[in-house]
């Protein structure tokens, strides 16, 4: 939305505008059947993105929450592309609504830790197991014969 000759040029008196028209393309690809649509947007508050969230489970999606995490504020400040001043970046740590049901790396990384620890403790049970089978075997092949 902000491409002009396939440059960037992020204009903050269109911001309104573009937020809308953003809303409208992630709609249009709900109803055009669209299997996986992603809204890669700020939205510090839950009013801000659940008009997607309503629309998408309106069009009959499974919606799924990443909140990713932010640098510091006044990193973002120094590096982001719109020239959002550090006192708006501070507003909007302030201001931030954690979603209730949401993926973030802090629990991608616990699931990976409890996966793997899960897929060890079941890959020593087989192994525990087989030898117990096998000792057990021999041990009635002995007593059988």
């Amino acid at each position: 939305l902000c491409m002009v000759d396939g440059v960037y040029q992020f204009d903050i008196e269109l911001a309104g505008e573009r937020h809308e028209q953003n809303l409208q393309n992630f709609k249009d690809s709900l109803e055009s059947g669209v299997p996986c649509v992603i809204c890669d947007n700020t939205n510090v508050k839950f009013s801000q993105y659940s008009p997607y969230v309503r629309a998408a489970e309106a069009a009959g999606y499974r919606v799924v929450l990443v909140e990713l995490p932010h640098p510091a504020p006044v990193l973002a400040a120094s590096r982001n592309g719109h020239g959002v001043p550090l006192e708006t970046i501070n507003q909007m740590v302030l201001d931030w609504e954690p979603a209730q049901h949401c993926v973030t790396v802090d629990k991608v990384n616990q699931a990976y830790e409890i996966v793997k620890t899960l897929q060890e403790r079941t890959a020593l049970f087989v192994l525990g197991a087989f030898i117990v089978g096998s000792l057990v075997g021999v041990f009635l092949t002995i007593v059988i014969l």
